[in-house]
C-alpha cells in the first residue's frame, strides 16, 4: 500500500526530529560527559577488561563501578567488531552505536506511543522524552549498553501486549547479552495474560520466558565467571537516601519520573488494565532498582519511563480532552 503525501511528510517530520535531537545529544551532551576526551582513557581501559573478563587485580570491578558488567558483553563485541572492520578508535565505534540506537529509538517511541493515544499526545511524549534525555548522560563514564537496551525495552514490551511470547523470547535471549535489566520482564507476561481460562497456557509460556531469561544469565556467569561482588545492599540503601538530599531539586530520578508518575496517577481510572499492569510492575522495578544500584543514575531506570508510558498518556488524555467535532471555532481576532 503506498503512503499518501501527508503520512510521507509526517513520517520525514519524526525522522527530522529524531536527527536533530539525537546529534544534539551526542555532539552537544555527550562531548562533555561520557564522550569527553578525558574519560578516553578509562572507557577504553574499560573496554579491555570486559573483552577479556580479566581484570588485573581481584576487586577491581567493584572499584571501578562496573561490577557485573562483565557479562554485558553484546555492546562491547559489537563496539570490537565496529573497531576492526571499520579501523576507527573504541570511543568512536561507541558513538556509532549509541547514536544509530537512540535514532532508531525515537521514532520507534513515537509508534510505540501511538498505541495509547493519538499522534498529538505521542509526540508530547517523546518531546518530553527529549526533554530529560541530558540526564542519562550523567553521573558515570561508561554505559554503552542502555541506547540498544532503550530500543529493545521498546519492542519488548509491545511483544509482551501483542502476545507474542515466542518472538519475545528470542528478543530476551538477545536483550540479556546486553544487559540483564530484562531478567524479571516474563513476570509482566504473566500478570498481564493470566486469567481464569487462559492461566494454565499463561503459566506455561512464562515458565519458558524465564527460562529463556535465567537460562542466558546463568549460562553468562558460567562462561565468564567473577565480575560481580555481593552487593552491600544496606550501604547502597544508605547511600541512595543521601543522595537524594545531595542532589536536592536536582535530583535525576524525580526531574525524570515525576510528571509521568504524575500522570499515571491521574489516568488511573481510565487506563486500560495492560497500562495499569505496567505501572504495577514499574514500581516492582523501582524497588530492585533503589535496593541494588546507584538509583541517581535515571538512565538505568528508562525501563520504568517506558512502562508509565500508557497510563501517563492515558493521563494526558484526561487533562487534555480532543476537543469535539462541534465545539464552537474560534473567532478571528478583530482588526
Amino acid at each position: 500500500m503506498s503512503l499518501s503525501a501527508p503520512r510521507v511528510l509526517r513520517l520525514l517530520a519524526i525522522l527530522t526530529l529524531s536527527a536533530i535531537v539525537t546529534l544534539t545529544m551526542q555532539t552537544w551532551v555527550g562531548s562533555t560527559t561520557i564522550y569527553s576526551q578525558e574519560l578516553q582513557p578509562r572507557r577504553e581501559r574499560l573496554h579491555e577488561l570486559i573483552l577479556h573478563n580479566a581484570p588485573p587485580s581481584s576487586g577491581e570491578w567493584m572499584l571501578l563501578g562496573a561490577n557485573s558488567t562483565n557479562i554485558r558483553i553484546g555492546s562491547i563485541y559489537l563496539a570490537e567488531a565496529i573497531h576492526r572492520v571499520l579501523g576507527v578508535t573504541v570511543s568512536r565505534a561507541y558513538w556509532i552505536i549509541d547514536t544509530v540506537a537512540l535514532f532508531i529509538a525515537l521514532p520507534l517511541l513515537f509508534r510505540f506511543c501511538q498505541r495509547y493515544a493519538s499522534r498529538d499526545r505521542a509526540l508530547v511524549a517523546m518531546l518530553y522524552f527529549a526533554a530529560i534525555l541530558p540526564l542519562t548522560y550523567v553521573l558515570h563514564y561508561f554505559h554503552p549498553w542502555d541506547r540498544i537496551m532503550l530500543v529493545l525495552w521498546i519492542v519488548m514490551i509491545g511483544l509482551v501486549q501483542d502476545d507474542r511470547p515466542w518472538l519475545l523470547a528470542a528478543v530476551l535471549v538477545a536483550s540479556m547479552l546486553v544487559k540483564f535489566d530484562a531478567l524479571f520482564l516474563p513476570g509482566l507476561y504473566f500478570l498481564v495474560h493470566a486469567r481464569r481460562e487462559t492461566l494454565i497456557p499463561v503459566t506455561l509460556r512464562t515458565a519458558l520466558l524465564f527460562a529463556a531469561t535465567f537460562g542466558s544469565y546463568l549460562a553468562l556467569r558460567a562462561i565468564l565467571p567473577g565480575g560481580s561482588q555481593v552487593a552491600d545492599m544496606p550501604f547502597q540503601v544508605s547511600t541512595n537516601i543521601k543522595e537524594i538530599g545531595d542532589y536536592n531539586i536536582g535530583y535525576p530520578p524525580v526531574l525524570g519520573l515525576a510528571l509521568p508518575v504524575f500522570l499515571s496517577a491521574v489516568g488511573w481510572r481510565s487506563a486500560t488494565r495492560f497500562a495499569r499492569t505496567c505501572v504495577v510492575f514499574a514500581v516492582g522495578l523501582l524497588g530492585i532498582y533503589f535496593l541494588n544500584s546507584n538509583f541517581a543514575e535515571l538512565r538505568a531506570m528508562m525501563p520504568v519511563l517506558l512502562l508509565l508510558v500508557p497510563a501517563s498518556l492515558a493521563g494526558l488524555s484526561v487533562l487534555m480532552p480532543t476537543a469535539h467535532a462541534d465545539a464552537p471555532a474560534a473567532q478571528p481576532l478583530a482588526r
